[in-house]
Parts: C-alpha cells; sequence; structure tokens
C-alpha cells in the first residue's frame, strides 16, 4: 500500500511540475505579446471587427425593413 501512495505522490508532483512550467512559457509569451505594439494593435483591431460585426449583425436583426421584402 505505501508504494502506491509513493506512486502517486510521484506522479502527482509531475504533473505540477508540468502544470507549472507550462504556465510559465505562457506567461512569458504573453508578456513579450503584450509588448509588442504591432501584435497589440492587430489584437485590438481584430476586437473592433468582432465587436463591429456584433453590432451590425444586431442592428440588421431589429430593422423592420426586411418585413416587405419576398425572399
Amino acid at each position: 500500500m505505501e508504494g502506491t501512495a509513493t506512486g502517486l505522490t510521484a506522479l502527482i508532483e509531475s504533473v505540477g511540475t508540468i502544470l507549472t512550467s507550462f504556465l510559465e512559457w505562457f506567461t512569458t509569451v504573453s508578456s513579450n505579446l503584450i509588448a509588442n505594439p504591432m501584435i497589440a494593435l492587430m489584437f485590438g483591431l481584430g476586437i473592433a471587427l468582432l465587436i463591429y460585426k456584433l453590432v451590425v449583425g444586431l442592428v440588421g436583426k431589429a430593422s423592420f425593413r426586411k418585413r416587405g421584402r419576398r425572399k
């Protein structure tokens, strides 16, 4: 029974180490991307485009001009 607990503990520690390493890498990559103004500009433009499409879609659905048209 003792060997199983030791093996499980080692597995949990290994998984924790892998997750910690991945989060450190992700933090480093994210910080470098945010620090780059060109990447931040492209990301901001992408978000602005999504918001624009959402607003245009909602306004288009709310307009009453479509009722008179035939399909």
